[in-house]
């Protein structure tokens, strides 16, 4: 799909070195990228404050992929004053299989998925009995030869025993 700007067809649009790959006036549709989305080397579910300030728990009890439970190779946080660091392979385990909670001091996380194609839905669910409020987002990340494109996301108030859904 294209529209056209002072009678220009436009085809692509970049903010920054992002593609956009669809854009809404309102609930309308104004623009999509034409063909299929673009492929990635890998792919990221994102979960951060809304306030880029904030630091405090973010909350993982089991994470879906496809409807399937996620598997993740690696994650990292990031923490108070902006340096990241490594997540453990126990903790990617609590977070992802639901049986354990996760909780992370940090004001935001990255999971790369093992997966080999983009995803059409990523979900995760907050702790059972323990989620500080506040607004987040979360956000399915593609990457690319280094580069970063937001492919979807979602936005809401972190509660307890809440599923959060990103969809494609």
């Amino acid at each position: 799909m294209s529209f056209n700007i002072n009678n220009q067809e436009v085809k692509e649009i970049y903010v920054g070195n992002k593609q956009v790959l669809e854009a809404y006036v309102g609930s309308t549709l104004v623009y999509q990228v034409s063909g299929p989305a673009p492929g990635y080397d890998s792919y990221i579910l994102r979960v951060r404050w809304e306030d880029s300030s904030k630091n405090d728990n973010l909350t993982f009890q089991g994470m879906w992929v496809n409807g399937s439970t996620a598997t993740v190779s690696s994650a990292t946080f990031k923490a108070y004053g902006g340096s990241w660091h490594s997540v453990s392979s126990t903790d990617i385990e609590h977070a992802t299989s639901g049986s354990e909670s996760y909780n992370c001091y940090c004001n935001a996380i990255e999971f790369t998925l093992s997966v080999s194609s983009m995803p059409s839905s990523v979900e995760w669910k907050t702790g059972t009995y323990y989620a500080p409020s506040g607004n987040i987002v979360g956000e399915l990340v593609g990457i690319s030869g280094g580069s970063e494109t937001i492919i979807a996301y979602t936005a809401g108030s972190q509660s307890a025993n809440t599923r959060y859904t990103v969809i494609v």
